[in-house]
């Protein structure tokens, strides 16, 4: 997905604007994307329009628009784009046969922020995530809650108050267990890249000193790349 069209985009939780853009695109008969991360070709996609949409139940029925059957498996999660706000969300998928599909929309998805000012920032939005130092010794004194402060498909940068910063140094090996409101099934190894005080100047991150940035030495979460700043 396109860098600069990402910044642009937030989470949100108000279910009626993710009703808002399904509505107008069956108004504009338009079609919209859908895919699995781990089907045999994760690039592969699904183009359908919307059949139907029960806001009541939060049940979106769609039809594959050459009418091919669907290869999904039905126990994963897919991915569903829009081009209405470019809104994106996970749905799982309720049932499926042949050329129709049926899935439960989210109570979070990703849309392009009506805002002016859209928030380019991921510290903005205010994204935890908790380290471990050891995984084999798992307490509170080696677990960590930090703000993110940008991401990609290499690495993640949070910041920290000076009263944390003693417990890490470059090169150290440590364990990301979860991102946001997610509890990762895999703990994702990372590397210390750097450990550098922030500008006390910039206005997002006055009261925080340090932003330390890390490297992922395992593959991070598939849901992880829609924050990708």
């Amino acid at each position: 997905m396109d860098q600069e069209l990402l910044k642009k985009m937030v989470w949100e939780n108000d279910f009626q604007s993710l009703c808002d853009c399904i509505e107008r695109t069956m108004e504009n008969i338009e079609t919209i994307l859908l895919w699995q991360a781990n089907s045999k070709n994760p690039r592969l996609k699904h183009e359908a329009f919307i059949q139907k949409f029960s806001a009541d139940k939060g049940v979106l029925q769609l039809i594959e628009v050459d009418q091919k059957a669907f290869d999904f498996k039905e126990d994963e999660d897919i991915y569903i784009r829009f081009n209405d706000r470019s809104l994106l969300f996970k749905a799982n998928i309720r049932k499926m046969s042949n050329s129709k599909i049926q899935v439960l929309v989210p109570k979070k998805f990703r849309i392009i922020e009506n805002r002016d000012n859209s928030r380019n920032l991921l510290i903005e939005q205010d994204i935890k995530v908790k380290v471990e130092l050891d995984m084999n010794n798992r307490s509170r004194a080696n677990s960590f809650d930090f703000s993110v402060f940008d991401l990609n498909t290499d690495g993640i940068a949070v910041v920290m108050s000076v009263s944390k910063v003693n417990n890490f140094k470059r090169d150290q090996i440590i364990y990301l267990t979860s991102f946001g409101e997610v509890t990762l099934d895999t703990p994702v190894r990372c590397k210390i890249a750097h450990i550098s005080k922030v500008d006390r100047r910039a206005e997002l991150v006055t009261s925080r000193e340090y932003k330390m940035g890390m490297k992922f030495l395992d593959d991070i979460p598939f849901f992880m790349n829609s924050y990708d700043a």
